[in-house]
């Protein structure tokens, strides 16, 4: 059995953001793509799931603080589908 995989418009957002960001913050991704903070709680798990999505986390010193951020990337896969959704996009916008 075949299982199929329907983004929906918050997914797309996010992988087109990183498409076009390369590698991003949390905090970043969530204001540029317009989403809230829940979705993409939710939506990364699963773009995750299906091999879209890495997240690393990393230290960063911040004044005089070490704080944790996480950065997002897409697989080659990810961007795959990405790169496919904005060229759909682009062909949309074409008239």
């Amino acid at each position: 059995m075949l299982e199929h995989l329907i983004l929906t418009t918050v997914q797309a957002r996010i992988l087109l953001t990183l498409f076009l960001q390369q590698r991003i913050g949390t905090a970043a991704l969530v204001k540029t793509s317009r989403i809230s903070g829940s979705a993409w709680s939710r939506e990364s798990k699963v773009l995750a799931q299906f091999g879209l999505l890495i997240s690393e986390e990393r230290k960063v010193l911040v004044g005089k603080r070490i704080r944790k951020v996480k950065q997002h990337q897409l697989t080659d896969k990810g961007n795959e589908v990405a790169k496919n959704i904005y060229q759909i996009s682009l062909a949309l916008s074409e008239r």
